[in-house]
C-alpha cells in the first residue's frame, strides 16, 4: 500500500499553547522560537508573525536553522502599532537526520517584540 504524507498544524515548539514568545534578548542568537524534529524526513513549514509591543519601530532578526551569517533573515522592520507583521511566510526547515534545526529571534529592543506562529508539519 502507498502511504500518503500526513499533515498536521502544531504550535511552535517553544510555546506549547500557542502564546506569544517575548524576545527578551538583543544578542545573537537570541530566543529560541522553534525546533524541528531530529530526523531529515519531517518537513516543518513555519509561519511567524511579529508584534511590536513598544512605542517605536523595532527590528527583528531571525537565525534560521543555524547561527551562521548565511542563515540570517532580516533585520525586518516591525513598526509600532502595526499589529502582527508576517515575518516567515511558510518557509521550510527540517532536521539534519541526527539533530533538530532551530529558529531563533532577536529584537533590536529587548522585550520589544512578541512572536506568534504555527507550524504545518509534513510527515513522509
Amino acid at each position: 500500500s502507498h502511504n500518503m504524507p500526513s499533515y498536521s498544524k502544531i504550535p511552535l515548539s517553544q510555546t506549547a499553547i500557542g502564546a506569544g514568545i517575548l524576545l527578551t534578548s538583543s544578542g545573537a542568537p537570541g530566543v529560541q522560537l522553534h525546533a524541528t524534529q531530529n530526523n531529515a524526513t519531517d518537513l516543518d513549514e513555519i509561519w511567524l508573525y511579529a508584534n511590536n509591543t513598544g512605542m517605536s519601530d523595532a527590528f527583528l532578526t531571525l537565525y534560521w536553522g543555524a547561527t551562521g551569517a548565511s542563515n540570517v533573515l532580516g533585520p525586518i522592520a516591525v513598526q509600532a502599532y502595526a499589529g502582527p507583521t508576517l515575518v516567515s511566510p511558510g518557509l521550510v526547515l527540517e532536521g539534519s537526520g541526527s539533530t533538530a534545526s532551530v529558529v531563533y529571534g532577536v529584537s533590536s529592543v529587548p522585550s520589544g517584540i512578541n512572536v506568534y506562529g504555527y507550524v504545518n508539519r509534513i510527515t513522509a
